[in-house]
Parts: C-alpha cells; sequence; structure tokens
C-alpha cells in the first residue's frame, strides 16, 4: 500500500463512528424515531426500523431521490427532517411521524450536501463539496427557496452541525498551513475566523519525486460542537492536545495546550489526523492517527478525555484510534485485539466485550452498541450500559442510519 493510501486509510479510520446518530426521544412520550435506508441496490428507501433487529417497520417509506449523503438534519420541532441526496446539490425533505416525502431543494451548485443544519424554522444551513468547489448554502425550508450560496475559498478538513451551528475547519489549497473555522448560525451572515494555532491541509506527492516512493503530507483536526454552551472545539494535528476554544455567537478564541508535546507529535508528520466527539457534561474526546515517512507505518494516536472546565486530560489509551460513540454518559473505544469498552467521563472502564476476531464496525444508536464481524458476517447487539451481549444480527451489512 502506498504512503498516500496509508494516510488516506488512517483518516478514514480516525472517521468511523462519526456518522451514526443516536435518535433522539419523541417530544410525545413515544419511543425514538430509528430511521434509514436498508441495504439494497440504487440509493434505495428510507423506512422506519425496529431498534433490536434494524428491520423496516410497518408499510411507510420515502423513496430517495439519490444517495444519501451523511446524517439528517432535524427541524426545530423534530417533526421533519432534511437529507442531502445524490452529488448533484440535492436536499430531501421528509415528515418523520407519519413517514412521508415533502420535496426536494434544487441548491444550483453541483456537489453533496453531506453537512446539514437547521438552525431555525425557516433556515437550513448546507455545506455542499463537489469535484470543482465548495459552497455554503442556506434555504429556506418551507417555501424550498435557496436564500444564499457563497463559494468557500479553501479545502473543509473537518465539519460538524450542532444545535443551530453549523461549522468547518478550513485549509489552503495545496498547502499545510494556518487553519480558518467557517461558522454559520441561527442569524446573521456566516463569518470565517482564523485559527493560526491549528495548521492544517494537504499536499499532494510531487509529480517528479527523485528516488523513493512519493510522500504526500496531510494534517487534519479535529472538531466538535457543544450545542447547549454554543462553542466550537477545534484539536490541532502534529502537537499533544492543541485546543482551541471558540465562542461561536462572539468569536472569541481561547487556546489550550494541555501536556506537554511529546518528540513524536511535536511537528506535522506526514499524516496527522484528529477526531473531536463532545461528550457532554465539560467532556471532549479526542482521537486520531500519526503517519511518518521513515516507515510508512500508521500509529494510534490514542483516545483522550478532556475536561473542558479546568482543561485536564486523562488518557483512555494509547494504542487506539477512534471514538466509535457515546452512550449517555458512556464512551465508547474499539481497542485492538478485537476488544470493545466502555468508559464513563472520568475515564473508568466500566465494561469490555470481547468480539472473538477482527471488528469490521462499531456502532452507537438507540442505547445499544453494534460490533459487526466483517469476515464472520454478523453483528453483536449489546446493551450500551452494561456490555451484554442481547442478541447477534446474521448479517454484518447494516443499514445507513440517518437520524
Amino acid at each position: 500500500m502506498g504512503r498516500r493510501a496509508i494516510i488516506t486509510a488512517a483518516l478514514a479510520a480516525s472517521l468511523l463512528g462519526s456518522g451514526f446518530a443516536v435518535p433522539a426521544a419523541a417530544r410525545d412520550g413515544r419511543p425514538p424515531l430509528l430511521l434509514g435506508v436498508p441495504p439494497a441496490g440504487g440509493p434505495g428507501w428510507l423506512r422506519e426500523l425496529h431498534p433490536n433487529t434494524l428491520r423496516p417497520v410497518g408499510p411507510r417509506r420515502v423513496q430517495m431521490r439519490g444517495y444519501v449523503e451523511g446524517l439528517a438534519a432535524r427541524s426545530p420541532n423534530g417533526q421533519r427532517l432534511a437529507l442531502g441526496v445524490s452529488a448533484r446539490g440535492r436536499i430531501q425533505l421528509v415528515a418523520a411521524r407519519p413517514l412521508g416525502a415533502r420535496g426536494v431543494i434544487e441548491l444550483g451548485v453541483r456537489g453533496s450536501a453531506g453537512t446539514l443544519a437547521w438552525v431555525a424554522p425557516r433556515r437550513l444551513h448546507a455545506l455542499v463539496q463537489g469535484a470543482r468547489g465548495r459552497w455554503l448554502v442556506t434555504v429556506d425550508p418551507q417555501s424550498r427557496r435557496v436564500l444564499s450560496r457563497s463559494e468557500i475559498s479553501g479545502e473543509v478538513r473537518a465539519a460538524a452541525a450542532a444545535g443551530p451551528w453549523l461549522v468547518a475547519a478550513l485549509a489552503r489549497p495545496g498547502r499545510i498551513g494556518p487553519s480558518s473555522l467557517l461558522v454559520a448560525g441561527p442569524t446573521g451572515e456566516p463569518r470565517v475566523l482564523p485559527l493560526g494555532e491549528v495548521r492544517s491541509g494537504f499536499v499532494p506527492p510531487p509529480r517528479d519525486a527523485d528516488g523513493g516512493p512519493p510522500v504526500a503530507y496531510e494534517a487534519t483536526p479535529g472538531l466538535a460542537v457543544d450545542p447547549a454552551s454554543g462553542h466550537a472545539y477545534v484539536a490541532a494535528p502534529g502537537r499533544a492536545l492543541l485546543l482551541v476554544d471558540v465562542d461561536l455567537a462572539t468569536g472569541t478564541r481561547t487556546v489550550h495546550l494541555v501536556g506537554a508535546p511529546s518528540v513524536s507529535t511535536a511537528k506535522v508528520s506526514e499524516g496527522s489526523q484528529r477526531s473531536a466527539t463532545w461528550l457532554g457534561a465539560g467532556v471532549l474526546a479526542v482521537a486520531g492517527s500519526e503517519t511518518t515517512a521513515r516507515d510508512g507505518r500508521v500509529r494510534p494516536y490514542g483516545v483522550r478525555l478532556l475536561d473542558t472546565a479546568n482543561w485536564t486530560q486523562r488518557a483512555l489509551s494509547d494504542e487506539d484510534w477512534f471514538v466509535a460513540g457515546a452512550v449517555s454518559p458512556l464512551v465508547i473505544v474499539p481497542e485492538r485485539d478485537g476488544l470493545v469498552s466502555a468508559y464513563d467521563r472520568a475515564g473508568t472502564r466500566l465494561w469490555r466485550f470481547r468480539a472473538g476476531g477482527t471488528i469490521g464496525d462499531v456502532r452507537t444508536i438507540d442505547g445499544r452498541v453494534l460490533v459487526t464481524h466483517w469476515r464472520r458476517h454478523r453483528t453483536s447487539v449489546l446493551d450500551g450500559a452494561t456490555g451484554r451481549r442481547l442478541r447477534v444480527l446474521p448479517t454484518a451489512r447494516l443499514p445507513l442510519i440517518v437520524g
């Protein structure tokens, strides 16, 4: 495997779990609604899924107008969802209960709307990424009209949407250098804030490399949002937990260097990735990987828990790559040797599950943890609170959970 492939694989590993959601409880007291697209040829149909078996429930379904890109955004009242579909710049609107189609919004640009934020009843932000550019598009979901469309000057290295905020970490194309943060909220115009302390970007390998395999350089920050406080947290690659805390309402930035840089992470390596997961109650999880040209190996950065009240850290592991998700109040971490562990926010391990083979995927859904065994073509369903195996699903092909 080439260096570029190795680095890209490390980035993909560090982002696993970011595309899965824990459904919110229904406002009318009914069980949480779990929606997904069962595996099938073509874009498929959106169905309500049973939380225990992940099989379709009931006759209602909505045909997707393209392949689903990322998670759905819920309307402020929770009654509707918006999904980015196809690579043609399209948003599909869906009623949650009863499940039904509510139209399509054409964004006017070609690309995938993989990050959406429904920040106000008549204001929906979409981050669109295509082969020829990147755009922030704001639409009125009620009238299905485009309100604004702004081209983004920079590469999107990370993006997050939570509460009334959509944020994206940007880097200048073709180089690794100072980053910036795109912020789109419930009111006002989008803003771009400087993040000079966070260096990110991608440098492709030279076409005329003189001897040896070509080496690409890549640095990707972690990005998470606390919707309750309206703060974003950016974890810089290549340093030992350099965090930038951004007040999204005011744009005020505070830089925190939690612990001294180590020799191996004192500067950006050939591949340096971070992922950030907001766990609630003031706790942030940071994970990632490092790749060096010396031997071409990808090394885990480990998993760290940060208390944002006093900016102290606790290392959960030095040998793991990413956080699969949270089952409140626990954080789920896939480990080496086919193990999955759950920790509380203080960093105490509460349970460990031995999968018995190579783990293909780990998801957190509706208080459960799903551990997929690709070679064995099955999925273990665990109780998120205890780690007890509740059942085994006879498949490793799970639905695409959208919300």
